[in-house]
């Protein structure tokens, strides 16, 4: 839950005689922030866009400016990195170690948090580091792998009694983000198939934004020394439940081959750095349950994804207690009332 802005007042209670007053601070939790993704149509990040272009609306509400923006920058990171081995036989992932070793100390700093899944058979996670040594992040990416690697197994998927699917893990990766500060991000090298999983992709993608997490994902498809496809199936597009689930969360995806992986993992880095952290007042009049935030940016053609977020609904009883900042109407968001639904389709692909 991202809530930053504090709207604090002092009032005095009532002394015991012969005391000085004691002032009591009270905190109004009532600025919500989002960070937005926007890119070109090359997938790159945009120039810097003058903050009165932007607009965003509420279930399709009145459109209205945000009070600040500011891009994420060095903002803390907290990061799963999700390898999905289950459709790759164990010559896959090349180098991988290093791939993401790479990431330290100039594009992962010492301020965020980094934990490795392997999604096989089971799901294997490593304890939550900071990325301050290069060495330490591949070595912790090897432990995450090794039982993935030492299996007797040449065809991928083989030898998985019970499966887990992928919706399933993201679902699970936004949970234990969930309760992290920091910006939560979930980046997931996979082949984008889900492979049975008890929720559908809708299901994961509301579990991921409902905790504040971004899923970037990466299609993996491994080649061989040649550039050749190890898996002509790799070379066909990207499944479109993981592009949604992805881009819904406020993230995307892009494919990487082997050689390519260093700097597509760098560039996704820096995507999530040059986001813009956008900033606005909470409705007093939103109910409970979903809604739709929208983001515009005025004469742009610029793919905007914006994160989802979780807020508490307000107190009633800062609406008459005469000390609580009073409300500005020109800045405080109307809430329309139109929702759109989504599919909840249940299939691998569409």
């Amino acid at each position: 839950m991202l809530i930053l802005l504090l709207a604090p007042f002092l009032r005095a209670q009532e002394p015991t005689p012969g005391e000085a007053p004691i002032a009591t601070l009270h905190a109004y939790a009532d600025l919500i922030q989002i960070p937005v993704l926007v890119l070109d149509h090359d997938r790159r990040s945009t120039p810097k866009f003058d903050p009165r272009r932007f607009t965003i609306t509420l279930d399709a509400g009145r459109p209205f400016r945000p009070t600040y923006i500011r891009t994420e920058g060095d903002d803390p990171i907290n990061l799963a990195i999700l390898l999905d081995v289950r459709d790759f036989s164990r010559d896959a992932f090349p180098e991988i170690d290093k791939a993401i070793a790479r990431l330290a100390p100039l594009s992962l700093h010492p301020r965020d948090q980094v934990t490795i899944y392997t999604l096989d058979c089971s799901l294997i996670h490593t304890h939550s580091l900071s990325p301050e040594d290069p060495a330490l992040l591949g070595h912790t990416v090897d432990a995450a792998l090794q039982s993935w690697r030492s299996r007797d197994h040449q065809q991928k998927g083989s030898g998985c009694p019970h499966p887990i699917g992928l919706w399933d893990t993201i679902s699970y990766l936004s949970e234990q983000l969930g309760s992290t500060s920091g910006r939560r991000v979930i980046i997931a090298i996979s082949s984008g198939i889900d492979h049975g999983s008890r929720l559908t992709w809708n299901e994961a993608r509301t579990h991921a934004t409902a905790s504040a997490v971004s899923v970037f994902g990466i299609r993996y498809q491994p080649t061989d020394s040649f550039g050749r496809f190890l898996d002509p199936a790799s070379a066909v597009g990207e499944p479109g439940f993981f592009r949604s689930l992805s881009e819904l969360s406020g993230g995307i995806v892009l494919n990487s081959k082997n050689d390519d992986m260093p700097d597509t993992l760098k560039h996704v880095i820096q995507m999530i750095r040059e986001r813009y952290i956008v900033e606005f007042p909470r409705p007093r009049t939103v109910t409970a349950g979903a809604h739709q935030i929208l983001v515009f940016i005025a004469k742009s053609n610029a793919l905007i994804r914006p994160g989802g977020i979780s807020v508490p609904l307000p107190d009633p009883e800062t609406f008459t207690n005469p000390a609580a900042p009073p409300p500005d109407p020109e800045k405080t968001p109307d809430v329309g009332t139109r929702r759109i639904l989504l599919p909840n389709p249940t299939a691998d692909e569409p």
